[in-house]
C-alpha cells in the first residue's frame, strides 16, 4: 500500500476521494483549511469591532437624546412656573379690582383690607 494521498483520488471527480483508499490530506489542502480558518477569524474579529463601534455610537446617541429630553423638561417646567406666576399676579390684580368696586347699601365703598369697627 502506498501512503500517497493522491492514490485516494476518485475517477469521478478531482474533488472527490475514495473512502477505502483515504490516506489523509495533502499539505496544500491542510494549508488551504488553515488559511480559510485564519480568514474566518479575521472576519469575525472585524465584525465584532464593527458591532462594538455601532454600540458605542448608539449609546452616545441615546445619551444625547436623554440630555435633550431633560433640557426640554426643564424648559417646560420653567415656562409652566412663569405662566403660573403670571396667572397668580393677574388673579391677584383682578381680586383687588373686584374688592375696590364693592359698595354697601349706603353707597360706601367696602374696605376689605380694614377691620370693621
Amino acid at each position: 500500500m502506498t501512503e500517497n494521498p493522491a492514490a485516494a483520488a476518485s475517477a469521478m471527480s478531482a474533488t472527490r476521494v475514495r473512502k477505502d483508499h483515504w490516506k489523509g490530506m495533502s499539505a496544500e489542502q491542510k494549508q488551504d483549511i488553515l488559511n480559510t480558518m485564519k480568514m474566518q477569524i479575521y472576519e469575525k474579529k472585524k465584525q465584532k469591532e464593527m458591532e462594538e463601534e455601532a454600540d458605542k455610537l448608539w449609546i452616545a446617541q441615546e445619551e444625547r437624546k436623554r440630555l435633550l429630553v431633560l433640557k426640554q423638561m426643564h424648559e417646560q417646567k420653567r415656562r409652566e412656573k412663569e405662566m403660573d406666576d403670571a396667572l397668580k399676579e393677574k388673579l391677584k390684580a383682578q381680586a383687588n379690582a373686584h374688592k375696590a368696586m364693592w359698595t354697601n347699601y349706603y353707597g360706601e365703598k367696602l374696605g376689605f383690607d380694614k377691620p370693621s369697627a
